[in-house]
């Protein structure tokens, strides 16, 4: 399960990937729908069970809590 918001004319996907070291935490942004590049520096963040992130605009931040 993921998270695809948009914000100006970007659209931002948050999603969760397991792997042997665990869970993590991946963002791909993408202005078409179609063509969804996965930002290169790698997971935002890791977890042993970090899944199901959501994002939340609060006042003027991004909030995002996740499972």
């Amino acid at each position: 399960m993921g998270e695809i918001i948009e914000a100006g004319d970007t659209y931002w996907m948050f999603y969760a990937a397991s792997g042997s070291d665990g869970a993590a935490v991946n963002l791909a942004t993408f202005t078409d729908l179609f063509t969804w590049p996965r930002v290169p520096s790698g997971p935002m963040f890791r977890g042993h069970a970090a899944r199901d992130p959501m994002v939340v605009r609060i006042g003027g931040e991004w909030v995002m809590y996740y499972t």
